[in-house]
């Protein structure tokens, strides 16, 4: 799957999902995505930023086994940097 390929992906995901609602001082509106390769967490968080999503790798969490990144949609989290 090429990147163009997974980020028109991601834009149809996003239509279609309804982001989670974590209300805190940190984050509104955001999501999290579990990935076990940190090849595949960059290739994601590239297609999410393409797709016009901020996001950023949160880290490795050793006894779950998978990196964590978290992402927020522009308009719910205004002070995200891209």
């Amino acid at each position: 799957m090429t990147l163009s390929q997974l980020t028109r992906q991601v834009r149809e995901v996003l239509k279609e999902v309804d982001t989670l609602r974590i209300k805190s001082d940190a984050y509104i509106g955001c999501c999290e995505i579990r990935l076990a390769n940190e090849a595949a967490v960059d290739t994601a968080m590239t297609a999410l930023r393409n797709a016009g999503l901020p996001c950023k790798k949160v880290g490795w969490f050793e006894n779950l086994g998978y990196w964590l990144v978290g992402a927020a949609r522009p308009e719910d989290y205004p002070h995200s940097a891209q």
